[in-house]
């Protein structure tokens, strides 16, 4: 990754690798795509979203949900091999606690 990320995606890399099933060791390219409300009844819309690379689909669907204190980040990256990954991720401004990755989709098995 060129330059040193902020203190955002820093803590978002450290859970990734953290919760590493990938082999995942360094990233590139690491941005987000949609961020928004959340409301983990939309989850399994936004699952299919990605699984289909509809990412605009996600971002219309995140600017109908009603705010919440609760926030996901659709991030996208590549390893140290540039094979391309998307992580969906939770915050959650009433807890002090650091962004959780929810879940990491290796792209190569979706087609």
């Amino acid at each position: 990754m060129n330059g040193q990320p902020n203190s955002y995606d820093a803590l978002v890399m450290k859970n990734i690798l953290a919760n590493n099933e990938f082999g995942i060791k360094s990233f590139t390219d690491f941005k987000s795509l949609a961020t928004g409300n959340f409301d983990s009844s939309y989850y399994s819309e936004i699952d299919n979203f990605i699984k289909t690379r509809n990412f605009i689909a996600i971002e219309t669907l995140l600017d109908k949900i009603p705010r919440t204190e609760q926030y996901i980040d659709v991030i996208d990256f590549s390893d140290q091999g540039l094979k391309r990954y998307v992580a969906t991720v939770y915050d959650n401004d009433a807890l002090e606690q650091d962004p959780e990755v929810i879940k990491i989709y290796r792209f190569s098995d979706y087609g």
